[in-house]
């Protein structure tokens, strides 16, 4: 539902590669040979589309410019918001709203120290709802034994660390985005001293 476009569930790839495009075929029909369906000539799984669900992607490309013009207007908004109210806690990502960006999430990174998690209860107490930015991979116990002894992820812990994002609905209105930033303002006032919260595992 937070997506810039949805089916539901379940997407859409797109190939430059026919090679790869046929094998993207094969994985997602639980690798079964097309002439021999319950052959398999590779491993696969059922990632496959309904109907349904595809006439939907289809409807919705057909918005893909609308909607992401609808997610550049509200991050150009709270970006005007944060300058005027948030001046010297927030880093600004962007000075410019760059083309390429469809701003599926608008994400805060604060310079100072926040407990981000006591900033997600304070606005969901409120009626806003956010979260934090994606904990870093390192962290996840699905890929602990892929972390190489003595590895740094400063940065993505950083992020994690001193990010939030805020809602971004299509649907947004201006006032809607005057009442997180004030929120946000809020919760810096009446929490100057707060420290960071970070994820330990």
């Amino acid at each position: 539902a937070n997506k810039t476009i949805t089916t539901g569930e379940g997407g859409m790839v797109c190939f430059k590669d026919s090679s790869v495009y046929e094998k993207a075929k094969l994985i997602r029909s639980h690798g079964f040979d097309p002439k021999n369906r319950y052959w398999h000539l590779t491993w696969g799984t059922n990632m496959r589309l309904t109907n349904m669900q595809a006439a939907i992607g289809v409807a919705q490309m057909e918005r893909i410019e609308e909607l992401v013009g609808a997610k550049k207007k509200i991050a150009k908004i709270y970006d005007e918001l944060i300058s005027g109210n948030l001046a010297g806690f927030v880093l600004q990502g962007k000075d410019t709203i760059l083309e390429g960006d469809s701003y599926w999430l608008y994400v805060l990174e604060f310079a100072e120290n926040v407990d981000i998690d006591g900033l997600v209860h304070y606005l969901s107490e409120r009626g806003i709802e956010t979260r934090r930015v994606f904990p870093p991979l390192n962290l996840q116990p699905a890929f602990q034994n892929y972390v190489l002894p003595n590895s740094s992820f400063s940065v993505s812990q950083q992020k994690f660390d001193s990010g939030i994002c805020l809602p971004s609905s299509t649907k947004l209105k201006l006032v809607d985005q005057v009442k997180v930033i004030d929120g946000v303002k809020n919760y810096l006032i009446e929490n100057k001293n707060s420290k960071t919260s970070k994820l330990n595992r």
